[in-house]
């Protein structure tokens, strides 16, 4: 699979629509129990080793202007430099982030969207494609154990071939656990962070497809620092700046 095609795909894979989340605070239903995760295939790069949690962190997002520079990782984990998606912080509300991604191959501009995104976790809004949630506590994400999950469901807006498609089906988000960045995340050696995995669908004009996600959230920039999924080594921030 081509650098391009692998960034674009981590890119929209995680977009997120948070405008019509539904909260349940008042309910377990939808959280589970904590259990061991399993590792995500594809690869031994080690992006990050295991790390005991700090129990006073609360999550803040990024400021206003802060960049992050996203390039595929290769076999052994080495930032392959060819194509650039750099995505850039408008603002926030909460935690629905507003900002513009733009790919670039050397000083070619390939692509460039407007999206909004809660935390950089859950996929929510770009030019074609909206999304909600049903019986998510978004308070929670950030209160999990590690190894516990949440389940709750997505509803899907996409505009494909013209005609516009709505699917709704079930997600889980998993806390894995705390973790240090390591020298294959140039942007978060040494660093503190959160790792999670999501498991969702999204629709194309080939019909629904599912896949499950890693990503690495920094405690410091409220941000994700590397994404990945069980197919491709992964996608890493070479730097992040405000």
């Amino acid at each position: 699979m081509s650098t391009l095609r692998i960034l674009s795909l981590a890119g929209l894979a995680l977009l997120c629509a948070c405008d019509n989340v539904a909260t349940d605070s008042g309910s377990d239903e939808g959280l589970l129990e904590a259990a061991p995760v399993e590792p995500l295939a594809a690869t031994s790069v080690a992006f990050f080793t295991e790390a005991e949690c700090a129990g006073d962190w609360v999550y803040a997002p990024p400021p206003p202007g802060s960049r992050f520079d996203y390039v595929v990782a290769d076999a052994e984990g080495r930032p392959d430099e060819t194509v650039v998606r750099a995505e850039e912080i408008a603002g926030a509300q909460g935690r629905v982030v507003d900002y513009q991604s733009t790919t670039r191959m050397a000083d070619t501009v390939l692509e460039t969207l407007r999206l909004r995104s809660m935390t950089g976790l859950l996929p929510v809004d770009s030019d074609t494609r909206q999304w909600s949630y049903r019986g998510l506590d978004e308070d929670r994400i950030f209160a999990l154990a590690p190894g516990q999950a949440m389940s709750f469901v997505g509803v899907e807006t996409a505009t494909l071939d013209g005609q516009e498609r709505t699917l709704e089906g079930p997600l889980t988000l998993t806390f894995v656990g705390c973790a240090t960045g390591t020298d294959r995340i140039p942007a978060a050696v040494g660093a503190p962070l959160r790792i999670y995995r999501l498991q969702r669908f999204w629709q194309t004009s080939d019909g629904v497809h599912r896949g499950e996600y890693e990503i690495a959230l920094s405690e410091h920039w409220g941000w994700r620092m590397m994404d990945r999924d069980s197919s491709s080594v992964g996608v890493v921030v070479r730097a992040a700046a405000e």
